[in-house]
């Protein structure tokens, strides 16, 4: 099944923790669309087109800031999806956010988001992910 991820602007922010520490507060917004892009066509009506699926393919949050692995205990992560798009029958069951490990750089993490559910496909599932972390925990080379 075809993933495409469309993120907004990232928008991130130095904020003050409630013990005085400085963190960076980054917010990640956007739209999965599972099954294909479902597009308005001339006149404003949509094709619609429908398959059963499953949902449980994770994908990594565009544009995510790197973290350090040795400190994924001291950041918090935050997500919210609602579905945008129902044919009709779909279930959200799950929905989650890690820190996983880059295989590339294993000191290094990236924000990745888990949807599973069962649905007719194509559908759109918008996600708010927050991350708030200590400003020594992102690394900048």
């Amino acid at each position: 099944m075809s993933i495409d991820v469309v993120p907004q602007t990232r928008i991130d922010h130095l904020v003050t923790g409630i013990n005085g520490e400085s963190l960076r507060r980054t917010d990640h917004r956007g739209i999965v669309w599972y099954g294909g892009r479902q597009a308005a066509q001339t006149g404003g009506m949509m094709t619609m087109r429908s398959q059963t699926a499953g949902i449980v393919t994770p994908f990594w949050v565009p544009d995510t800031l790197a973290y350090r692995t040795d400190m994924v205990d001291h950041i918090l992560l935050s997500i919210a999806a609602s579905v945008l798009y129902v044919p009709e029958n779909c279930a959200l069951a799950d929905v989650a956010v890690r820190l996983a490990i880059n295989e590339q750089r294993p000191d290094v993490s990236h924000v990745l988001v888990h949807l599973q559910g069962a649905a007719r496909i194509p559908i759109g599932v918008s996600y708010e992910v927050t991350v708030l972390a200590p400003v020594e925990a992102i690394v900048t080379a």
